[in-house]
């Protein structure tokens, strides 16, 4: 029989050559062992696929799935998940980075039999790895309860989605991914909240992920009108079930809303200021002043 893995690690990359080598060497120079790295290529017309070959030939631990025709953004994150064998599972996207070869160890020694899920610290990088911003989620810091969890989702409502689960437990959760299939971003900001409230989870602040920031983000090429709508998508449907949620009291669900709507409208204003921006050239230089000081 062949040994499963204790964990699986899905890397989705559509037109990654920038920075795969990079998210590769960090992952397989871990010293932990136990773990089979899963790439899946979405018809990539760039150097993807060559990089990745180079890779597989010298580590078994490496699978590699070339898609010739692309399959979308959200379906190749699920076909990692699906072909994944390992007790506990991890997204990492083309262009991040681990932070340091101790990170798979100290993540998975943090789980016991009732945690769901664990996840790192993270710190914000550009395109030459220089850091530029340090403890990203340090409000789930001292989160305990469920609504400290709710409320420090809100403060940062993106990176849970790379943490380390149970296998069986996002397989059963990954729906509610797939009910923003459509969006071109922020697709995953309810899943975060759902998971943060639902799942009992445990912040490792020892370890570290290095998200990158660059001029190629996925994010960085939609359209402001396409981001306003799926902004406002995201946002009431996360209202929503923060207002309806069972576990939380009348002043605790007005605490989150409040929260929620603090972060949104500013958020909402920037992005409409830079929607105009584009059409008015000239007002660009007066919203660079507003908020880039």
């Amino acid at each position: 029989m062949i040994k499963k893995p204790l964990i699986s690690i899905g890397l989705p990359v559509f037109n990654g050559e920038l920075f795969l080598s990079k998210t590769i060497t960090s992952i397989i120079k871990q010293n932990f062992l136990d773990f089979e790295l899963i790439i899946s290529n979405n018809a990539s017309t760039d150097k993807t696929s060559g990089i990745c070959k180079k890779f597989l030939s010298s580590d078994t631990r490496i699978k590699y799935f070339d898609h010739l025709k692309s399959i979308g953004m959200l379906n190749n994150y699920r076909f990692v998940l699906e072909k994944a064998k390992g007790k506990y599972f991890m997204w990492i996207a083309a262009d991040d980075l681990l932070s340091d070869k101790e990170y798979l160890s100290k993540m998975i020694k943090k789980f016991n039999e009732d945690i769901d899920y664990v996840f790192p610290d993270v710190s914000i990088i550009d395109s030459e790895d220089k850091i530029k911003r340090t403890k990203v989620m340090l409000p789930f810091l001292n989160a305990k309860t469920k609504f400290d969890f709710a409320l420090a989702s809100i403060k940062n409502n993106s990176q849970i989605m790379y943490s380390l689960f149970r296998t069986s437990n996002i397989k059963t959760d990954y729906h509610l991914l797939e009910r923003f299939k459509n969006f071109s971003c922020y697709g995953e900001g309810y899943f975060v909240h759902v998971t943060a409230v639902e799942r009992k989870g445990i912040f490792v602040k020892e370890a570290c992920k290095l998200y990158r920031r660059h001029s190629k983000n996925q994010s960085t090429s939609v359209l402001p009108f396409s981001r306003i709508y799926c902004y406002i998508k995201y946002a009431i449907t996360s209202l929503k079930y923060f207002y309806e949620n069972k576990y939380f009291s009348k002043s605790q669900k007005l605490k989150l809303i409040i929260k929620m709507l603090s972060r949104q409208l500013p958020y909402l204003f920037r992005l409409t200021l830079s929607m105009i921006a584009k059409k008015f050239p000239k007002l660009n230089k007066l919203r660079l002043n507003l908020f880039n000081k």
